[in-house]
């Protein structure tokens, strides 16, 4: 099999679609997906105001985590490719379509929710089944073994389990971060995060060698240091509290940060915007989530980054934080590119790039910067200047 039939191959497409009658005021059909995280509505209205005698199909995005608070494009939705189309219920042996377009999935944002087109509603039967089809989906080999959204945790369980938080007379985890312990239990962490449900099985928590718990997502970059399980601390743990079964070594995070982590895995809640350098707390939040798998978490952060990105903070986010992710990397590569003229001349970007500072690593970013600008024939920037650092 050569490449390119490989590469069809994990191109996937699929079709929604809902009958209804025409003179249906308004209808919205039940949510669908096209992934884990990716969620849409049809909307037919059968009178559209902005145009009478025409009735209107819209195609609407369910915002996820990572996009309910971010300002830039819709990234991944961008990538698809939606049919919206109008069929004649009465005759379905048929299989012309009344109407159909093409829209434009690179426009979805907070700010246009939902795309569509207006159609001449007296050359529709009584009777229409309306439906979608995406032509541009990755094929997914993992099952999606969580809710989406997620379901809120009830007021009586938070203030239950937020009590189980640092009680250090029924806790059974013990976390050693940098030094400060921190207590836990491990059936609400296993319950919360795929992580910790590695964590504490069996063949982890009855090896002394430290190795990474399984990982379904293949690009988590984040799982180079893993957390030990240490039998040795427990014994002497154990004689001050004899119900700890399990005591963690974290040496990749501040205490602050994992707390912040643990109190979110018990109440759902977290701050993102905790101190003056907000963008910073939110990458830690962003980092600690994609390592411990608590997708939810992640996409939270993730957006609250790219809310705060600007023309001042952009290259040290690119840089310093966003290469490790891919996902993050390209949205935040775009912004780069787009205001790179600006970004070039801040105290940000010229602390990276001072001579004597540029690293391997900074040059082979600096050079996929590069490759995405729109260089004019002379080879220079919008700026009058072709050179990066």
């Amino acid at each position: 099999m050569n490449k390119k039939e490989i590469m069809n191959e994990e191109k996937v497409s699929a079709t929604f679609e809902f009958t209804i009658f025409t003179t249906t005021k308004e209808f919205w059909s039940p949510p669908f997906a096209t992934s884990t995280n990716m969620y849409w509505q049809l909307n037919y209205e059968a009178e559209n105001e902005a145009e009478p005698g025409h009735c209107a199909l819209w195609l609407r995005a369910i915002p996820n985590y990572e996009e309910s608070t971010s300002n830039t494009m819709w990234f991944e939705r961008a990538k698809m490719k939606p049919l919206l189309y109008f069929k004649n219920a009465l005759n379905p042996k048929s299989h012309v379509n009344i109407y159909e377009t093409f829209i434009e999935p690179e426009e979805y944002s907070l700010f246009s929710g939902r795309l569509g087109y207006n159609f001449t509603r007296a050359y529709l039967p009584p009777k229409i089944i309306l439906g979608v089809t995406f032509t541009e989906l990755r094929s997914q080999s993992d099952r999606a073994d969580f809710p989406f959204p997620p379901k809120h945790l009830s007021e009586n369980a938070v203030n239950a389990w937020m009590h189980l938080l640092c009680d250090k007379e029924i806790a059974d985890v013990v976390f050693n971060v940098k030094g400060k312990k921190i207590y836990a239990n491990a059936i609400i962490l296993s319950a919360r995060s795929e992580y910790f449900r590695s964590l504490f099985s069996r063949e982890w928590a009855e090896s002394t060698t430290p190795k990474s718990p399984p990982s379904p997502d293949n690009k988590n970059n984040n799982l180079n240091t893993c957390d030990c399980v240490l039998k040795n601390q427990r014994k002497e743990i154990c004689r001050e509290n004899s119900k700890i079964k399990y005591v963690v070594e974290v040496t990749d995070f501040d205490s602050d940060v994992f707390m912040a982590m643990l109190r979110y895995l018990h109440t759902a809640g977290v701050v993102l915007n905790r101190y003056t350098d907000s963008t910073s707390w939110s990458c830690k939040i962003f980092a600690i989530s994609d390592k411990y798998l608590i997708s939810e978490l992640r996409g939270m952060a993730k957006g609250q980054i790219l809310y705060q990105l600007s023309i001042e903070n952009a290259a040290e986010i690119f840089f310093e934080f966003a290469w490790k992710w891919h996902d993050l990397k390209e949205e935040v590569l775009k912004y780069v590119v787009e205001h790179f003229p600006r970004i070039r001349k801040t105290k940000g970007y010229k602390k990276i790039c001072r001579p004597g500072h540029v690293d391997a690593r900074i040059g082979s970013l600096s050079i996929e910067i590069m490759n995405a600008l729109d260089f004019s024939s002379d080879g220079s920037s919008e700026d009058g200047s072709g050179s990066m650092c």
